[in-house]
């Protein structure tokens, strides 16, 4: 279960009578690379049945044994219509959406800063910054918060999902960084815990312009 990159590039590298493609449709209740317990349950099982001397699971079977295990068959998303083609689609924007408030991280200290971050369900906002992790690590520790206001919730600006525990901080830009990134990063990262100490875990980032 990989992004949809990393998946086309397994592709190029094992042969089809190994690797089973499936692509979970989750339009309807959009995730960040989010599968259900049910749909993650089904692949794993029809995975072990594999090791085990079970023919090749197509995509239709992974479907089939969520559908029959799930308690709710919206949890159970597979489209064996949806296929990983050479050629990804993009879609480029003339306009890109503003983003309230300014991120950035400095690659001398480790700090990232942000602003206007929003708790999904709350109107209030807030100001911080996230320490550095220890070298060779990607865990972020809290830093200062300050609460700033509020703001719409239809406002593009840094979020966190309690639900999910996940945050989302976009278009971050990169400070103090040779030679110089005119990038911005849109930047995910997921609550955890480590050494009994909660923090913030870098999953992944995307080019945001």
């Amino acid at each position: 279960m990989v992004r949809v990159q990393n998946q086309y590039a397994l592709q190029t590298l094992i042969s089809s009578d190994q690797l089973t493609v499936a692509v979970v449709d989750d339009s309807e209740s959009p995730s960040h690379c989010g599968f259900t317990i049910d749909e993650g349950l089904a692949a794993w099982n029809e995975l072990t049945d594999w090791v085990s001397g079970e023919n090749q699971p197509s995509v239709i079977d992974l479907e089939l044994t969520c559908l029959a295990t799930a308690s709710d068959e919206a949890d159970c998303n597979y489209d064996p219509n949806l296929v990983v083609e050479s050629g990804l689609p993009t879609f480029k924007r003339s306009n890109n959406i503003g983003v309230t408030g300014i991120n950035s991280y400095d690659a001398v200290t480790g700090q990232l800063d942000f602003q206007s971050l929003q708790l999904l369900g709350a109107n209030e906002t807030y100001d911080g910054h996230l320490n550095a992790p220890t070298e060779g690590s990607s865990f972020f520790t809290v830093g200062a918060i300050q609460q700033t206001g509020s703001t719409a919730i239809w406002q593009h600006s840094s979020a966190f999902d309690a639900n999910s525990s996940l945050l989302y901080l976009p278009r971050v830009n990169l400070l103090n960084v040779s030679p110089p990134d005119t990038n911005e990063y849109d930047v995910y990262f997921r609550l955890n815990s480590e050494d009994g100490v909660d923090g913030l875990e870098f999953i992944e980032f995307e080019i945001a312009n």
